[in-house]
């Protein structure tokens, strides 16, 4: 059994794969082969030789050549997940005890269009401040802000300026009403009125 022979290792050691970095854009990146080979060898790339999708990408190159040993190059396409600013839209002005308040998270992609995702808030109407996460499922982005606090304020207030009171059957009914008074990274971005009944 003859073994195969070697490629010359200074030769060798004169290839590479050039890859790169760049934040996703939606674009494939290709890195490329650095390097002579020799007469009769060929060079492919295993698996392609771009990546368009955010993460560390392995690039591998193989040069082969009739009873040679097989060599394999590699290198790296790094593409970083794009930074997008989310904003939240609420789904009602309005909500009553025990509801669950649904925040939409929207930002928009690299092709312009607004994608969005939910994000529910604890039930009312409690008191307090609240830090929800939002995860984006789309790997390709991140949030430059991932986290929005939530700071519930309950106050009494006289609604339609007035109180009604009244006693039935020595039943006592007082109309009270609420404002929550939502704020996102410190700015309020939607008053909510909570109606209770007690």
């Amino acid at each position: 059994v003859v073994s195969p022979a070697q490629f010359d290792e200074e030769l060798v050691e004169s290839w590479s794969v050039k890859g790169g970095t760049k934040e996703y854009d939606g674009e494939p990146m290709t890195a490329t082969f650095v390097g002579e080979l020799p007469e009769g060898a060929t060079g492919t790339f295993v698996g392609g030789a771009s990546k368009t999708s955010a993460g560390k990408h392995t690039i591998t190159y193989r040069v082969s050549k009739p009873n040679y040993k097989d060599v394999t190059i590699k290198g790296v396409i790094e593409i970083t997940p794009k930074q997008v600013e989310v904003t939240y839209v609420f789904g009602s002005d309005k909500y009553k005890e025990g509801d669950k308040i649904v925040a939409r998270a929207t930002y928009v992609d690299v092709r312009g269009n607004v994608v969005t995702t939910d994000v529910v808030l604890p039930s009312m109407p409690k008191a307090g401040t609240y830090e929800v996460k939002v995860v984006i499922g789309d790997a390709n982005y991140v949030a430059t802000v991932d986290t929005a606090t939530f700071d519930f304020e309950l106050k009494t207030i006289q609604p339609w300026g007035a109180i009604f009171g009244g006693i039935f059957g020595g039943m006592a009914i007082i109309l009270v009403g609420f404002v929550v008074a939502l704020k996102v990274r410190g700015k309020i971005k939607k008053q909510i009125r909570i109606d209770q009944y007690t």
